[in-house]
């Protein structure tokens, strides 16, 4: 016979078994409406929970997701592998989503709070460099952040209003200067739901439709190395050879020239501004859906962007021939990729089959969909330095940003001569010197051709020091696994 005490202690027991989410789910809000991508329409949901994980999804041919699991922050575009977000990048998913969901305010979230001047609220991640400085309306309503100190000035706006449980959000979220991934959000439905499906703050899984290697195609690319120390590659557009491509670490997207797109008979649409070393600039327009070939790698379905003719003059006269696009990020997020830095040559294999080995490898940062990597120079200073095998150039290996030149003093007492940078964005005075010595991954090389900016060149980030061009690899073989963010530096025998 059960006695009441035995009941109780039974039900007691079984109770200390059963996890809390399963008691009570938690509760969410969805925020449904569009969202506009490099001038393109999208659908846009996101949604917030109270303990800060979060997830936006944004469909269209310009797509992606964000999701928050309470840790890790990742980014996923298209069907490639799921990249996590870090420095800037990560807290503009982190404050757009915890300014909207009210989360900035609960007393678990890792974030140092004090009030400013006018209103203001000075937040900032525990542990981390930026401050953002968030203006409030009355109610601590945010209507728009920034980083202090921050040259790129990137901010966050928010405006309108969209009420459900009596609780407000913001109907529209604007990014500004954060690059055309991040999109302007606007919001025209509300409603909380009880949150059943906890793995959809997970990493985003990749989808396997969206590439394939062949195995009967030789993983070395077709390449050559021209007189500015930039390697070119040849892939094919749906099927077709249109000619060379610059292959670029520093490229966020791949770029196709308008005669091609034309060519295949594609419609570009949509309106964005290219940018890089000189600011913003060539305007460019997306064209949904292509079929790339790299070497063994095949890429359905890849989004890609048109440039004018005369964007890739420059390169194209060194060359000696139209170069007619530029690769980077798509090639790179789905590949293992080996760099031999002083031939040129281009090496992909399948990521899920080779891997860098533990003894050689060390960790890299995607930030921006760019490569970022620890390195030291002239004793003191050591920092984060972006990798762009498209900078540079006649053999400069190292591009420092006005930002960093004055706030180390770079160039006092050190030898150099006037010159002008050229970027995908215009040209900016520098002076041409060289370093004494830098270090990345424990290779050591000296007498390092430096580039030092004496104006505003839009590539200043408190983050990075720097941009290293190919010339600071040479004699040098680098190996690139973004999926895992990883990279390994060793010297070629």
């Amino acid at each position: 016979m059960i006695t009441h005490k035995r009941l109780l202690q039974a039900l007691l027991a079984l109770l200390l078994f059963i996890p809390a989410a399963s008691c009570e789910a938690q509760i969410a809000y969805e925020l449904s409406g569009t969202a506009e991508v490099r001038g393109l329409p999208h659908s846009a949901r996101l949604i917030v929970v109270e303990d800060g994980r979060f997830r936006l999804d944004v469909d269209g041919p310009l797509g992606f997701h964000i999701t928050h699991d309470g840790t890790h922050t990742w980014r996923q575009f298209g069907g490639a592998p799921a990249q996590e977000l870090q420095l800037v990048e990560r807290d503009l998913a982190l404050f757009s989503a915890w300014l909207t969901s009210g989360y900035w305010q609960a007393g678990g979230a890792p974030l140092e709070r004090a009030h400013g001047s006018g209103g203001a609220v000075q937040m900032r991640l525990r542990d981390d460099l930026l401050t953002a400085i968030v203006s409030m309306a009355p109610g601590y309503r945010p209507t728009g952040l920034r980083f202090r100190d921050h040259p790129g000035q990137v901010r966050i706006g928010f405006s309108g209003e969209l009420e459900v449980n009596n609780r407000q959000f913001p109907s529209r979220i604007t990014f500004f200067n954060a690059g055309p991934a991040w999109p302007e959000l606007a919001f025209d439905t509300a409603e909380a739901l009880n949150l059943a499906n906890e793995s959809m703050f997970d990493r985003p899984t990749t989808d396997t439709a969206d590439h394939r290697f062949s195995s009967s195609l030789p993983e070395r690319l077709d390449f050559r190395r021209i007189a500015s120390g930039h390697t070119l590659i040849r892939p094919q557009i749906n099927g077709q050879d249109f000619g060379w491509f610059l292959f670029d670490t520093g490229g966020v997207t791949t770029i196709v020239s308008s005669g091609v797109v034309e060519s295949l008979g594609l419609q570009a649409y949509g309106e964005s501004r290219l940018g890089g070393v000189g600011g913003l600039g060539a305007t460019t327009r997306a064209v949904p859906e292509v079929e790339m070939t790299l070497g063994p790698l095949v890429i359905h379905n890849l989004p890609v962007q048109t440039s004018p003719g005369d964007h890739m003059t420059m390169i194209s006269e060194i060359a000696g021939e139209p170069v007619v696009g530029v690769i980077g990020w798509d090639l790179l997020i789905r590949s293992l990729v080996t760099l031999d830095m002083e031939s040129g040559a281009v090496e992909i294999a399948d990521p899920a089959y080779n891997r860098i080995p533990e003894d050689i490898q060390s960790d890299l940062i995607l930030h921006w969909r760019t490569p970022f990597i620890p390195a030291i120079f002239e004793g003191e200073h050591q920092g984060l330095f972006m990798l762009d095998t498209g900078a540079g150039g006649s053999g400069v290996g190292v591009i420092f940003p006005q930002y960093t030149v004055e706030r180390l003093n770079l160039l006092e007492d050190r030898d150099t001569s006037p010159v002008d940078g050229h970027g995908a964005g215009g040209t900016v005075a520098m002076q041409l010197g060289s370093l004494d010595w830098l270090e990345v991954a424990g290779q050591r090389r000296e007498a390092i051709p430096a580039a030092f900016s004496t104006e505003a060149d839009n590539e200043g980030d408190p983050y990075s020091l720097g941009i290293l061009g190919a010339a600071a690899f040479d004699g040098l073989s680098v190996q690139l696994d973004y999926a895992n963010g990883l990279i390994a530096v060793v010297p070629i025998p």
